[in-house]
């Protein structure tokens, strides 16, 4: 992570932590649309409804590309094509975390107990998974830092889209959410690289929020509260939309599971956030103060631009 993001991000989080937000990022597998919204997703596979529609939940149930589920079993069992070589129409960016070593652009942080690993447990797109692990530490604690960051840098687009499927908690425990983290984040700004603005999840177990913040001014942030809540220990499908028309003020989808979590929600310019271009796409955790040990999965990290 080049070491200004990795301030930046570093000064976010802390405040994050500060306030109690719990953050997240999510996209990539359901690719559905946003009805009169934002018009359909393009990174739909090919193929017909009975196999390339239906995607892995990673339990062994499936989902529609309508985000309802069906009894098809794991339509991963077996050989399978490549997530990201299987969508219809190229993203701008893609990593379904089934091959090492990864695409070349990775830069990982880690301060701290914890690691980054493949993992074949579970996935949504078989064989593999990313696991992130933070191991919990004493209140008063420094931050822990484990992640990895790519850039992405398309120069100019009025439509960002970011989409994955993540898994939050271990596959074996039932104490639900963990506190005081943030997790995953997509940074934005105008296409020179000027004004930009870092994007979070706030997921909780009573209610989530999508959140901005400002790099340019660290005083300035902004919670959208969202309507569709984010289990544990159970994948989760969450695509983020960002709409910048030139002579339009900007807004933000966002589809959880294939519900509209937030709709054509305008994005104020006190925030001081530019649009036009997607920097970078983050998995993992920041800042991450708990006292117990949390770990995170992350699989079909796609983002399209146009």
């Amino acid at each position: 992570m080049a070491s200004s993001s990795v301030a930046a991000t570093r000064s976010f989080a802390r405040k994050l932590l500060a306030a109690g937000v719990l953050a997240t990022t999510a996209s990539c597998t359901l690719l559905v649309g946003i009805d009169g919204l934002a018009g359909p997703w393009k990174g739909t596979r090919e193929g017909g409804a009975e196999e390339d529609d239906v995607m892995s939940t990673g339990d062994g149930s499936a989902t529609n590309a309508d985000g309802s589920l069906n009894d098809a079993g794991d339509v991963n069992d077996g050989a399978s094509r490549p997530f990201c070589s299987g969508l219809q129409e190229a993203p701008t960016f893609c990593e379904d975390f089934d091959h090492t070593p990864f695409g070349a652009g990775w830069v990982s942080e880690v301060e701290g107990e914890g690691t980054l690993a493949m993992d074949d447990a579970s996935a949504v797109s078989r064989p593999s998974s990313r696991r992130v692990t933070v191991a919990g530490a004493p209140r008063g604690t420094p931050c822990r830092y484990i992640n990895e960051q790519h850039s992405v840098g398309k120069v100019y687009a009025t439509r960002v889209r970011v989409e994955h499927d993540l898994l939050l908690g271990h596959l074996d425990d039932t104490t639900g959410f963990p506190l005081g983290t943030a997790l995953n984040s997509i940074t934005v700004s105008a296409p020179d690289g000027t004004g930009p603005c870092q994007v979070y999840f706030d997921v909780r177990p009573g209610g989530s929020n999508l959140i901005f913040d400002s790099e340019t001014d660290r005083t300035k942030t902004k919670a959208f509260p969202l309507s569709v809540l984010v289990q544990a220990r159970t994948w989760t499908h969450v695509a983020l939309e960002i709409r910048s028309p030139m002579g339009s003020p900007p807004q933000v989808n966002v589809v959880i599971d294939g519900n509209v979590a937030l709709a054509n929600a305008p994005i104020p310019a006190s925030l001081l956030c530019k649009y036009g271009r997607l920097q970078t796409v983050t998995v993992g955790f920041f800042c991450f103060g708990g006292t117990s040990d949390v770990e995170l999965r992350v699989d079909n990290l796609a983002a399209w631009t146009e």
